[in-house]
């Protein structure tokens, strides 16, 4: 069965691949500059995406407040796919992903926001698109952590950068945690030295996904530094990690 439900799903994402084609590459080309309508497509491919794959993304909290600087911990390239799918906004991943089969494509068409930490002009360039998708009144969100874990160890120490943003135009900070149940057959966590591709054909073959994402309490940036507003939302996300993997 498994054999079977991978070969019926790969069939469907070719079928789904090909009019988000299209789609992405009207808005890539129509809009110039960063629009609403990118956070709009970014959701219906993640929807398409998501059902095909039977990920079910549980909220809770109110994803009516979520603006400005999305903060989330990170476990999984599916962690796009289930934000993308319940909110609009603005990815911002690290610039090697633009190189990965498919998502690497995918991402493209979204119009993210490419964090390249290679140097500081290429920092500045990062916060800079950041303020004006803000601007906009779009989300951004973005995975300080630097790297995907095992989501067992809480959430590991959140870089700065990415908070620049947020105390230079005045934005609240959306701190976001995503959590998945785990059962019998393998881990949805991606991590460590662990193999892209298998990895997916593993994920391809399981029967469901469940992604718990919770909302935290908004963390205002007035007064603070970006290393105190980092340091700030990384003591309540991993309070409230450590909670909730607790229950």
């Amino acid at each position: 069965m498994p054999m079977c439900l991978r070969m019926i799903r790969l069939v469907l994402l070719v079928l789904w691949f090909i009019p988000m084609l299209f789609y992405g590459f009207y808005l890539y080309t129509v809009y110039r500059k960063p629009a609403k309508n990118f956070g709009i497509g970014a959701r219906v491919w993640g929807s398409g995406i998501a059902r095909i794959i039977n990920l079910t993304v549980r909220v809770h909290g109110d994803i009516k407040q979520v603006s400005g600087l999305v903060v989330a911990n990170h476990l999984s390239y599916l962690d796009i796919l289930a934000f993308a799918s319940i909110l609009r906004l603005r990815f911002a991943p690290k610039s090697d992903l633009a190189s990965w089969p498919v998502i690497g494509w995918f991402l493209t068409m979204s119009r993210p926001i490419w964090v390249n930490r290679s140097s500081r002009q290429a920092s500045v360039r990062t916060m800079n698109e950041f303020l004006e998708t803000l601007k906009l009144g779009m989300s951004v969100v973005v995975f300080p952590e630097g790297t995907s874990s095992d989501g067992k160890h809480g959430v590991l120490p959140l870089k700065s950068t990415p908070f620049e943003s947020a105390v230079v135009g005045g934005y609240m900070v959306n701190p976001v945690l995503i959590r998945y149940e785990e059962d019998n057959d393998g881990t949805v966590c991606w991590y460590g030295d662990m193999t892209f591709l298998p990895h997916v054909w593993s994920v391809l073959g399981r029967r469901r996904i469940c992604a718990h994402v919770h909302i935290l309490p908004q963390i205002s940036s007035v007064g603070l530094s970006r290393k105190d507003l980092a340091k700030k939302t990384h003591e309540m996300m991993n309070v409230e990690y450590t909670r909730i993997n607790s229950l």
